[in-house]
This record gives C-alpha cells, sequence and structure tokens, in this order.
C-alpha cells in the first residue's frame, strides 16, 4: 500500500475514510459514476472522506508513448494527442449528463439542469486548457529531440488530474442532481504531488487526490 505523506496536522485526518481507486474503477464513465455513488453513499455519516485516483485505465501509457513520439519527431503524436482528449471530453460529457438525469422519484427541474450543463462547461473548458498546455509541452519535447526525464515527469502523472477533475465534477453534480448539499472531504496533497500536478493546486481541489507515485 502506497503511503500518502501529508503536510496537515495530524488530528485534521482522524476519523478520516480513505478510498484508494485504481485505472480499472476509473476506466470509463459508467466506472466513475459507480464510484462517485460509492463516496456520495458515504457522505451522511462519513463526511470526511479522501479520495485517491489513478489515471483512466491505459491513460499513463498513452502520455508516455507520447511523450517518445514527440521526442522522435514522429508526427503521429498529433493524432494520439487528440484521440486522447476526445476520450476524456466524450467521458466528461456521458458522466456530467448522466449525473444531471439521476434524480430519484421526480424529474429533473429546469434549475437541475442548468447547473448540470454549467458544470459540463466547466469540465469541458478546463479539459481544453489542460490540452493545450499538454501539446505546448509535447512540442518543447520535439523541439530537445530527445525524451527529458524533466518533462516525462510532469506529463506522465496529468492523468490522475484529469480522473480527479472528472470525479469531483461527478460528485458535486450528483450531489446537485439529488438535492444535497456536497460532499465533504479533507485532505493534504504531498509537496511531490502537488508539485507535479500544479493544476490541482490551481483549483484548490483538496479532496481528491492523483495517486502519488514511489
Amino acid at each position: 500500500m502506497t503511503t500518502l505523506t501529508t503536510t496537515c496536522k495530524r488530528d485534521v485526518l482522524q476519523g478520516c475514510i480513505a478510498h484508494k481507486f485504481g485505472g480499472s474503477s476509473v476506466a470509463t464513465a459508467e466506472r466513475l459514476a459507480r464510484v462517485a455513488d460509492i463516496i456520495l453513499a458515504r457522505a451522511d455519516n462519513e463526511p470526511r472522506q479522501v479520495v485517491v485516483v489513478s489515471a483512466m485505465q491505459g491513460v499513463t501509457d498513452a502520455l508516455i508513448a507520447l511523450c517518445r513520439k514527440a521526442a522522435a519527431r514522429d508526427g503521429q503524436w498529433m493524432e494520439d494527442l487528440q484521440a486522447l482528449e476526445r476520450k476524456h471530453v466524450d467521458t466528461a460529457k456521458a458522466l456530467l449528463a448522466a449525473a444531471s438525469s439521476s434524480t430519484t422519484g421526480a424529474a429533473t427541474t429546469t434549475a437541475t439542469a442548468e447547473t448540470g450543463e454549467a458544470a459540463c462547461l466547466s469540465v469541458l473548458r478546463r479539459l481544453e486548457r489542460e490540452f493545450s498546455v499538454l501539446a505546448e509541452l509535447l512540442r518543447a519535447q520535439a523541439l530537445i529531440g530527445c525524451v527529458s526525464n524533466d518533462l516525462l515527469d510532469l506529463i506522465h502523472g496529468l492523468g490522475e488530474v484529469w480522473s480527479s477533475l472528472l470525479l469531483r465534477a461527478r460528485c458535486a453534480a450528483a450531489a446537485a442532481a439529488s438535492g444535497e448539499g456536497g460532499v465533504n472531504a479533507a485532505a493534504s496533497a504531498s509537496s511531490e504531488v502537488a508539485k507535479r500536478c500544479d493544476a490541482l493546486r490551481r483549483d484548490g481541489c483538496i479532496g481528491f487526490l492523483p495517486n502519488p507515485r514511489a
């Protein structure tokens, strides 16, 4: 089991429930929705939850391959990057559309639908920014002409950040659709995780953490 180093005071995390979901558990929109259901089901009795997620199955390998192809100046990396972006965009759309229509025993209200659409648009914009930055990093890799370990370390951890983003958005959307206040979570990433996943710090997402690597 991986040990997650935290800068939080020990008493802050006392009584927390920790979840670790691997790549196969977050491989599709349906599986991400199931993970969100597990988290939300415990929210009433155990409001403090720490959730650690891996990249969607196959994404880390795809990111490493992108680095290597860009370094080799293989133009295929651009098509592969577009395919990876489509995968996450399609997952986000399916995941959040399902959350907006998941109210039980009642029709989805106009306000709920609008909230779901806004949440989906926000996630899609974030993904667009993320992949735009990734494209620039890969272009830099191509200019270097060899695999940069620093760039590889940065890029191959992005899948966990994206899974974290999708899961957090699904939980919030599902909670809003069911009339709940949301999900409370307490966690703090180690400096190494925070350094490699700067997007996590930018949005202040402290409840859903990428899977820290040994």
